[in-house]
């Protein structure tokens, strides 16, 4: 198999897998965001990252809620929460912080293993890009699910973020407000 048609392949069919236990992995991740102590964590580092910006002279502030490739290739799986000027691109000092959902990105790496388990019954000796490939092409799933978590809190978050906007996406790329059914925000930072 053309080595380009077989990464594509691995992708499809790892996808495939994937889609299967992602159904299990989101009720888990719903129960355990349904326990007061867990959202805690989350709010708070959020929190935290705002109260920056607003220490910083940020008048009007975004907090953005952004991941990026390379974290998920790394496997830190830290996502930037990026505090600017409604203008971001125009914000020469943005505060930045770093931090992680608790136990997505775990529940994330067990769905990982087992894609991979499967995949290599099937497919003899994947190589470390092909993998890498695979697992970019299953991280949009949990992307959503963090994305999910967020809106479906929006009302809380915004209690705390008087003034600004929330968004969710890529980091260099776009994302969406949230709060704001289906509202696209592109920016370069």
């Amino acid at each position: 198999m053309e080595e380009r048609k077989r990464t594509k392949e691995l992708c499809r069919v790892g996808e495939k897998i994937f889609a299967r236990n992602f159904r299990e992995s989101i009720a888990y991740l719903q129960e355990k965001y349904t326990k007061e102590e867990e959202w805690k964590k989350v709010e708070g580092m959020l929190r935290e990252a705002w109260e920056e910006g607003k220490k910083g002279g940020k008048k009007s502030p975004w907090l953005g809620i952004l991941y990026s490739h390379i974290s998920l290739l790394q496997r830190t799986h830290e996502f930037l929460f990026l505090v600017t000027e409604e203008n971001l691109v125009l914000d020469e000092e943005p505060v930045e912080r770093w931090g992680r959902f608790p136990h997505f990105f775990e529940r994330y790496e067990e769905d990982m293993k087992k894609v991979m388990k499967e995949l290599e019954r099937t497919y003899p000796r994947i190589q470390t890009y092909e993998e890498n490939q695979v697992r970019e092409a299953c991280a949009p799933y949990y992307y959503a699910g963090v994305r999910g978590l967020l809106e479906g809190r929006i009302e809380r978050l915004k209690r705390f973020c008087l003034g600004g906007e929330i968004y969710f996406g890529r980091y260099r790329g776009e994302g969406w407000i949230l709060g704001k059914e289906g509202k696209k925000w592109k920016g370069k930072n």
